[in-house]
């Protein structure tokens, strides 16, 4: 008898993911990454979790500002300022710089502050005009009495005695009387005189040390220790004002506190301002990439580090130079970038392409995960999570929203040296009761081809029969809606020459 020849099929291979890498949008990113997803987070070490639902706890109209302070949240909607969702005040309508210190919240352009014990919003500056009379330690007015002792107060309009116009500081209040050191003025009668306690117009704001800190066009300066409604006392001092010029180029684009310095940043360098009293400040200048413009809510502080949205991407900084962990995200900029932390997730919200997107990066893993394409325009972490500024008002974690959710793995057979025909797809996950889960396969960049849909419950392996395409280059995408942790992705496939 004759033998047969025996005919051998294709060898069967797999190719699996185990440790999911999260949004990687390089070419040839790393095995077990996304080239895009939508509604995942990266909470989960090693496994791609679909994100928490959301849940509004505040409607607004038309929301721009977010600060937590006296462990509440202050928002300003339009032109009202809300504490705890009530309202206590009426600031401008536009952008604000915000910055809290202990229980007060200061609001520039406006400057105003508002206290969360007494809750009441007032004026930082104080400025009064009238008819006064001089003495050589004093002057006299009705309505003088509303300044305080401390003050450092500009005195200006005096025309019968100019030697009078000067920044003094009030020693003592009166009544309608205020009474400045020995020889400080010339005896006399002004009829128009102004004092003011002026407040410098901050563009960017921080708090140190119960100092507020800020900058104006090349100035950086602090308030007297523990007030920050007074910045015009230099009497050598420990309590004293700071003001310094700087001389480097460009606008200043933010600030931030990072550890035992401040940072006050420039798009092309940052100066570091050292010291604890104003004897002591020390101004260094450091040519490392600091903030981009529009991006200063960017800035946050985590996990013993200070990131922020520069040029070059988002960067850590730990004291030295700074490091660049946005290269997954890709090459195009985010714009209006903001920012924040819980939990050892990092959230960073911004405008990329002009299309709004929200990502949030692990601090355990520098995995890099897209939640969804929300816009956030700031962010806030009180004592009971981290909440943040929508279009239509303030939203945390939690609730009953259903997330849709999508991940597309581009990296299978990327060698390219041999066809594969795929046969089977297996999906090792934990699954929400009623959660939907679809698959999809496509070959060499063809139209992809649903091969799975089903609504599943419990901890399940999936093993899905796979369209029969054949190609160099093997794409799944799996989506969904509803609660879910992928585990393991396995491609079973036949591989052989053309």
């Amino acid at each position: 008898m004759f033998d047969l020849p025996r005919l051998r099929g294709l060898p069967r291979k797999r190719e699996s993911v185990q440790v999911f890498r999260g949004l990687d949008r390089r070419v040839r990113a790393a095995a077990g990454s996304c080239c895009e997803m939508e509604g995942f987070s990266p909470s989960e070490a090693a496994c791609l979790a679909v994100r928490q639902g959301r849940e509004r706890v505040l409607a607004c109209e038309a929301p721009s500002d977010l600060c937590a302070v006296g462990g509440g949240l202050a928002v300003i909607d339009g032109t009202k300022l809300l504490f705890n969702g009530t309202q206590r005040g009426t600031v401008s309508a536009g952008r604000h710089q915000l910055a809290a210190m202990g229980g007060r919240l200061v609001i520039f352009p406006d400057k105003k502050m508002f206290d969360t014990n007494s809750l009441t919003l007032s004026d930082m500056e104080m400025r009064w005009s009238g008819a006064v009379r001089f003495t050589a330690n004093s002057m006299s007015g009705t309505g003088l009495g509303g300044f305080r002792p401390g003050d450092g107060v500009t005195v200006s309009g005096c025309k019968a005695n100019p030697g009078n116009n000067k920044t003094v500081v009030v020693r003592e209040v009166d009544g309608d009387r205020l009474v400045f050191s020995e020889e400080c003025f010339s005896s006399g009668y002004e009829s128009a005189a102004a004092v003011v306690r002026e407040v410098p117009d901050l563009k960017f704001v921080c708090e140190r040390d119960n100092r507020l800190w800020g900058v104006h066009g090349s100035t950086i300066c602090c308030s007297v220790l523990g007030d920050p409604c007074n910045w015009n006392v230099f009497e050598g001092l420990a309590t004293d004002g700071f003001s310094v010029e700087t001389a480097t180029e460009g606008a200043f684009t933010g600030c931030g506190v990072f550890g035992s310095h401040l940072l006050f940043f420039k798009e092309q360098c940052v100066h570091k301002v050292y010291g604890v009293k104003p004897s002591q400040f020390q101004v260094q200048v450091s040519p490392i990439p600091g903030v981009m413009a529009g991006c200063e809510r960017s800035v946050c502080s985590a996990r013993g580090a200070l990131y922020w949205w520069s040029r070059e991407g988002l960067v850590a900084y730990g004291g030295g130079v700074p490091e660049t962990v946005s290269q997954p995200l890709g090459d195009m900029p985010y714009e209006s970038a903001a920012a924040g932390a819980s939990g050892g997730v990092l959230h960073l919200s911004g405008l990329r392409g002009g299309v709004a997107e929200h990502v949030s990066l692990s601090l355990d893993s520098g995995a890099w995960c897209k939640e969804d394409g929300h816009r956030a325009a700031a962010f806030a972490t009180p004592a009971d999570g981290l909440f943040w500024l929508g279009e239509d008002g303030v939203y945390r974690a939690g609730g009953g929203e259903v997330v849709q959710w999508s991940a597309h793995f581009a990296g299978f057979g990327e060698d390219g040296l041999a066809a594969r025909t795929p046969t089977r797809l297996e999906i090792l996950g934990d699954f929400a009761d009623g959660t939907r889960v679809d698959a999809a396969v496509s070959c060499d960049g063809g139209a992809f081809h649903t091969v799975f849909s089903q609504r599943v419950h419990g901890a399940k392996r999936l093993r899905i029969p796979a369209a029969l395409q054949r190609g160099r280059e093997v794409q799944v995408r799996v989506s969904g809606e509803g609660g879910a942790v992928l585990r393991a992705l396995h491609l079973i496939y036949l591989e052989g020459e053309e």
